[in-house]
C-alpha cells in the first residue's frame, strides 16, 4: 500500500500590508495682513506770537515823575526805572 499522499502545504496567506496612514497635514496658516502703520501727522509748529511792542515814547514825553529810584540788591548801587517805558539805567535821569 502506498503511503497516503498529503495535500501540498501552502504557505499561509497574510493579509496585504497597507502603508501607514499619516495624519492629514493642514495647510500653513498665514498671519493676517495688517495695514501699514503710518506715523501720526503732527500739526505744523507755528512760531509763538509775540505781543505787539509799543513804539518808544519820545524823550520829550518822558517826565521826571516817570522815573523811580531803586537799589540793586547785589551791588547796593542805586538805579532808576521808568514806569512808562520799563527802561532801567544806572545814571540819574
Amino acid at each position: 500500500m502506498e503511503p497516503p499522499v498529503e495535500p501540498p502545504v501552502e504557505p499561509p496567506v497574510e493579509p496585504p500590508v497597507e502603508p501607514p496612514v499619516e495624519p492629514p497635514v493642514a495647510p500653513p496658516v498665514e498671519p493676517p495682513v495688517e495695514p501699514p502703520v503710518e506715523p501720526p501727522v503732527e500739526p505744523p509748529v507755528e512760531p509763538p506770537v509775540e505781543p505787539p511792542v509799543a513804539p518808544p515814547i519820545p524823550p520829550s514825553q518822558v517826565t521826571q515823575e516817570d522815573w523811580a529810584k531803586h537799589i540793586d540788591p547785589v551791588s547796593g548801587d542805586p538805579y532808576w526805572e521808568n514806569s512808562r517805558t520799563n527802561q532801567t539805567q544806572w545814571e540819574v535821569p
